[in-house]
């Protein structure tokens, strides 16, 4: 199979492997591996991950579920934050 280069293969990878998805045959569940690897290649070159630090994390936590400082209990001096 040949790398996935535009969003139409991505998106026909992506309908295959749903096809495919919960198959026994030996030879599509190959081809769900070799769908799957070409589908993160293509994933990572076209929308690559940024590095996040742990505060990001908690602070889209506290955001999501309205969580406030007031509301938390909290260790450590408000310098060390």
């Amino acid at each position: 199979m040949k790398n996935i280069t535009t969003k139409e293969e991505y998106i026909k990878c992506m309908k295959r492997m749903d096809e495919i998805f919960h198959t026994n045959n030996e030879d599509e569940i190959k081809e769900l591996e070799q769908l799957a690897k070409l589908v993160g290649e293509y994933e990572e070159s076209k929308y690559p991950a940024k590095d996040i630090n742990f505060s990001d994390i908690i602070n889209l936590f506290n955001q999501e579920n309205k969580i406030t400082l007031k509301g938390t209990r909290v260790f450590g001096s408000k310098g060390k934050l």
